[in-house]
C-alpha cells in the first residue's frame, strides 16, 4: 500500500511530464510574426487640389491610419479618386513618417469651365437647358457630370414631346475650359395618309395642325390623332414613325386609317319615358360628301310628332362653322307643380335655328345662335281656368339670341375617360328680337371625367342657371326644367320647373366591352322660382330651393342607330315614390 509521500511523488512526476510535452509542442509551433511598424500607415494626405475641397476627395479614399501599407489598396484609391471626374491626373507618393508611412495622393484638377455654349436648339431656350445642367462657368470640369447633363437635356426634350430631338455631339476643348453642346431637333419631313377613305384629306390635315418642316412633337401628334378619332369617321387611327428620306434625323409621320360606316338609316318604334310609344324614321349622314358635314332628316309620330331637317358644316368658311335647322313638333305635356299634375296641355313648336361658331384656342370655342320659333299652348279640359288662361296667353312668336363659350379637353368625345367640358351660355330676348317678353337666361355647365382603371370612370356634371326677367314674364316653355332621363332620374319628366336651376349628376361607369357599359348613378337637382302670376293658382313652395336626390343603375349600348340608354332611378328623399325606368337615345353627358 502506497504511503502519502509516494502518492505525492507520483503526482509531481506526472505534472512535470505534461509540462515538458506542452513546452516541446510550443517550440515546434511557428509564431505569428509581429507587424513591421515601419509599414503601417500613419498619415494620409491630399495635395494639389485648389477648388475641389479635400473632404470631397477623402470620401473616395478607403486607406486610413493604422492600415498596413499595400500597393493594391493605394491603386484602388487612386482609381476611385480619378472616377470622381474632377482630375486630369491622380498619383500617389509614400514617405516615411513617425515610424510608419505617409501616403500622399497627388491630384491635378481639370480646368475651370470658362464657357458653355449650346447650339442647334430652337424649341427650348438656352436658358432653360442651362438650368438643368450642373456643369457651369466657374465649376471644375467633370466628365461624369457633363454626361449626366446630356442625359437631363435629352430627358427635358422627351418630356416636352420632342422625342426625336436631343444632344448629338459634345466638343470639350482646353481640358474643359470650353464646352460646346450640339443639339439636333428632328423635323417633320412629311405626313402620309394610308388606307382607303372617302373623307377629304384636307379635313384630316385640319385636325393635325402640323406643317412640314416644323420640329416633330409626339405629344402634338397624339393630340391630333385623338381629334381625328373624335370625328367619328374612323374605326382605327394608328401612327407610324419612319426615318426621314432626305435627312435621317427627321421623321415621316404615316397615319394608318380604317374608315367606318358614317351614315345611318333607321325605321322603327320604341318606348320613350317622356313621350310614350313613338314611331320614327331617321336618316343621318355624319360625314356628308366626305367633308365632315352632318345632314339629318327626322320624323317621329305617336306620343310626339316631329319633323326636322338639320345641317352642320364645321368648315363652312375656313375655320368658321355653320349650322341650320327647321322643325315642327307637337307634344302633350303635364303641367306639374310640386309633384302634383295641375293639368295637361298641348305644346306646338314651328321654327328654325341658325348658328355660327369658331375656335378661339385649340380647346376653346365661341358660338352664336339665333332661334326663331312660333309656340302655341293649348290647355286641355280639366285645368284650373286661371291657369289655363295664363298658359293660353303665353303662346308667342319669339326670337332668342344666344352666345356660348365652351372649353373641351376630353380625350374621347364618345366615351371620355379624362378631361373636362365646361360651357357658359347667355340667351336673351327683347329689343329688336320678336316676343312679348324680355328676359335673359344664364346657364353654366361643368363636366369632369376621371379614369380610375382601364374599365372604370367617374363622371360628374353640374349645371346651374338663372333667369332675369326685365319685362313681362317668363313663359312656361322657356322655364328651366328638372326631372326625367336627362336630369333627375326617378322623377317625372319636367316635374320641376322654374326660373332657377341646379343639377348635379354623378356616375360610376364600368365598361364590359366596346359596346356595353354599366352605370351606377346619384342625381341631385331642383328647378324653382315660380312666376308671380302663377303663385295664386299653384303651390307657392316652389318659389324656394328644395333639392331632390335620386340613385339608380343603368346600361349603355352602342347600337347601329346610335347610343341607347336604359336607366332605373328611385328617389332617396321620398320613400312613398316608386322607382322609374327610362329608355333614351344619345348620351347624357
Amino acid at each position: 500500500m502506497l504511503t502519502l509521500r509516494s502518492r505525492l511523488y507520483s503526482v509531481i512526476v506526472i505534472m512535470l511530464t505534461v509540462l515538458n510535452v506542452f513546452q516541446a509542442h510550443a517550440q515546434d509551433t511557428p509564431q505569428k510574426p509581429e507587424a513591421d511598424k515601419s509599414e503601417v500607415v500613419t498619415a494620409v494626405e491630399i495635395s494639389g487640389n485648389e477648388v475641389i475641397k479635400t473632404e470631397r476627395v477623402r470620401l473616395a479614399v478607403s486607406l486610413k491610419e493604422g492600415d498596413i501599407l499595400s500597393k493594391e489598396a493605394i491603386q484602388e484609391d487612386v482609381n476611385n479618386i480619378y472616377l470622381l471626374g474632377y482630375f486630369a491626373d491622380v498619383g500617389a507618393e509614400v514617405k516615411d513618417h513617425e515610424q510608419g508611412k505617409k501616403v500622399i495622393f497627388k491630384v491635378v484638377e481639370n480646368n475651370v469651365i470658362q464657357k458653355v455654349k449650346i447650339t442647334g436648339n430652337s424649341v427650348i431656350p438656352e436658358k432653360e437647358l442651362m438650368e438643368v445642367m450642373k456643369s457651369g462657368e466657374g465649376q471644375v470640369f467633370n466628365i461624369p457630370i457633363l454626361n449626366s447633363d446630356v442625359k437631363r437635356i435629352n430627358e427635358l426634350y422627351s418630356k416636352r414631346g420632342y422625342s426625336f430631338s436631343g444632344v448629338t455631339n459634345m466638343d470639350v476643348k482646353e481640358q474643359g475650359e470650353t464646352i460646346k453642346i450640339e443639339i439636333t431637333e428632328g423635323k417633320l419631313e412629311e405626313i402620309r395618309l394610308e388606307g382607303k377613305h372617302k373623307t377629304k384629306d384636307y379635313i384630316i390635315y385640319k385636325q393635325l395642325r402640323m406643317k412640314k418642316g416644323e420640329i416633330f412633337n409626339s405629344m402634338k401628334v397624339m393630340s391630333a390623332l385623338q381629334k381625328i378619332f373624335n370625328l367619328g369617321f374612323f374605326e382605327t387611327v394608328k401612327p407610324r414613325y419612319d426615318k426621314g428620306e432626305k435627312n435621317p434625323t427627321d421623321v415621316i409621320l404615316a397615319i394608318e386609317l380604317k374608315e367606318q360606316k358614317t351614315g345611318t338609316a333607321s325605321l322603327g318604334g320604341g318606348y320613350s319615358s317622356a313621350n310614350g310609344f313613338v314611331g320614327f324614321l331617321e336618316v343621318t349622314w355624319n360625314n356628308f360628301r366626305g367633308l365632315a358635314q352632318k345632314l339629318k332628316v327626322k320624323l317621329e309620330v305617336g306620343g310626339i310628332t316631329t319633323y326636322e331637317l338639320s345641317f352642320y358644316d364645321p368648315y363652312f368658311y375656313h375655320e368658321t362653322a355653320f349650322g341650320a335647322s327647321v322643325y315642327k313638333s307637337k307634344i302633350e305635356r303635364d303641367y306639374i307643380r310640386n309633384g302634383q299634375v295641375e293639368g295637361v296641355y298641348d305644346e306646338s313648336r314651328t321654327g328654325g335655328t341658325v348658328s355660327l361658331g369658331k375656335a378661339i384656342t385649340d380647346k376653346t370655342r365661341l358660338s352664336f345662335k339665333l332661334r326663331d320659333e312660333k309656340i302655341e299652348i293649348d290647355p286641355q279640359a280639366g285645368m284650373n281656368a286661371q291657369l289655363a288662361s295664363d298658359l293660353k296667353n303665353s303662346s308667342d312668336h319669339i326670337q332668342v339670341f344666344s352666345a356660348t363659350v365652351t372649353k373641351d379637353t376630353r380625350n374621347n368625345y364618345l366615351t371620355p375617360t379624362s378631361g373636362l367640358m365646361d360651357s357658359f351660355t347667355v340667351a336673351t330676348t327683347g329689343g329688336v328680337l320678336k316676343g312679348k317678353n324680355t328676359y335673359t337666361k344664364y346657364t353654366g355647365k361643368l363636366q369632369r371625367y376621371f379614369g380610375t382603371s382601364k374599365k372604370t370612370v367617374l363622371a360628374f356634371r353640374c349645371i346651374a342657371g338663372f333667369t332675369d326677367v326685365s319685362d313681362g314674364s317668363l313663359p312656361v316653355y322657356e322655364e328651366f326644367n328638372v326631372g326625367g332621363a336627362n336630369t333627375l332620374r326617378g322623377y317625372e319628366t319636367y316635374e320641376f320647373t322654374g326660373r332657377r336651376l341646379f343639377v348635379l349628376n354623378s356616375e360610376y361607369r364600368y365598361t364590359f366591352n366596346k359596346n356595353f357599359t354599366g352605370v351606377f348613378f346619384v342625381d341631385a337637382a331642383d328647378a324653382w322660382g315660380i312666376a308671380p302670376e302663377y303663385r295664386n293658382v299653384v303651390n307657392p313652395s316652389r318659389d324656394e330651393f328644395d333639392v331632390k336626390y335620386t340613385a339608380g343603375v343603368g346600361i349603355r349600348f352602342n347600337s347601329p342607330v346610335g347610343p341607347i340608354r336604359l336607366d332605373y332611378g328611385k328617389p332617396l328623399d321620398d320613400s312613398s315614390r316608386d322607382g322609374k325606368s327610362y329608355f333614351s337615345m344619345g348620351s347624357m353627358f
